[in-house]
């Protein structure tokens, strides 16, 4: 699985995850009598009975304006989303889940200094809350600002020694600057506290198999994370480098076979069959290059720098 893609994935996944933290909260709120509404018979009704009306009416139009930023972000309408969140921001400025889920679609968007304002100020809400600073890291790592970025996470892991997303997303800084030792060793950290998370068996194999090292170890940190999440495109995507690497080229290419029928337009899967197969003597890799650098004109230098590349001699005939 190539970087450009593994850091959209990553960044989708923690917008997921601040979602799972504010359903929760909107489902409490469901749960409690103020978010009723009265009976229409009722005629007469007091201050107190008017405001806490008012203030549940207030609460249900944040509930309504969160879910719609989060529908609309799991889509990949990141404009409306942001728009949504806004709304609801503007009726409880002080929501530390909204300003998370906020800020990772404005990272989506490539809004990045948005989503430090976001993280920032969810942060001075709730200094002793590791998840603004590790959002915060992630989008500094994406800004080139590395500084920034491993500062916030040690001050994330400080307040929670050992957590694994914290962790992951140091070692996806290391890999993005081509340290792999580094990378796999926080993989492995956070692996020892959350192994049932297969994108973290999935970022340990691209790793090994972007180092070109431990094959059969990356083989099976593939298998592993695609046993876990057996419709994640990029764990059978990474598979697939890995088998590459193993020279078993027929495997390889029913990997990525399995990768493209999840998402027929995925560019690093249809470039690795592509090389698959012209390493094999099929022809038919030629349409599978062209198509991958339809969808990413860069990918064949993207993908070289790890050592894909295209075999010199085409298959016969051509």
């Amino acid at each position: 699985m190539t970087v450009a893609p593994h850091a959209r994935h990553i960044i989708h996944d923690l917008a997921m995850a601040a979602a799972v933290v504010l359903v929760a909260a909107c489902t409490l709120f469901l749960s409690t009598r103020s978010a009723g509404y009265p009976s229409p018979g009722e005629r007469t009704r007091s201050i107190p009975d008017i405001e806490a009306q008012a203030d549940a009416d207030r609460r249900m139009a944040i509930f309504r304006f969160s879910l719609l930023c989060l529908q609309e972000s799991g889509h990949g309408r990141l404009k409306e989303a942001i728009a949504d969140c806004d709304k609801a921001l503007l009726l409880d400025p002080s929501r530390t889940d909204l300003l998370i889920l906020r800020g990772n679609t404005e990272a989506m968007a490539g809004q990045y200094m948005k989503a430090v304002a976001d993280f920032t100020r969810a942060a001075a809400l709730a200094p002793g809350e590791p998840a603004a600073y590790r959002n915060r890291g992630a989008a500094y790592t994406l800004m080139k600002r590395d500084k920034e970025a491993l500062a916030d996470f040690a001050h994330a892991l400080k307040l929670v020694p050992g957590d694994s997303a914290t962790l992951e997303l140091r070692g996806h800084l290391y890999q993005l600057r081509g340290r792999p030792d580094l990378a796999i060793a926080e993989y492995s950290a956070a692996l020892a506290g959350a192994p049932e998370r297969a994108r973290l068996w999935n970022s340990r194999c691209w790793a090994r198999v972007a180092a070109n090292r431990e094959m059969k170890a990356a083989l099976a940190d593939c298998d592993e994370s695609i046993r876990l999440d057996p419709k994640s495109v990029y764990s059978h995507d990474s598979r697939g480098f890995a088998l590459i690497r193993l020279h078993r080229l027929g495997d390889a290419v029913a990997s990525f076979n399995r990768a493209l029928a999840l998402e027929p337009r995925f560019a690093s899967s249809l470039y690795g069959r592509g090389l698959a197969r012209l390493s094999l003597r099929d022809a038919g890799g030629q349409r599978d290059v062209a198509a991958a650098k339809a969808v990413e004109p860069g990918i064949e230098a993207r993908l070289g720098k790890y050592g894909f590349r295209l075999p010199v001699r085409g298959p016969s005939g051509a």
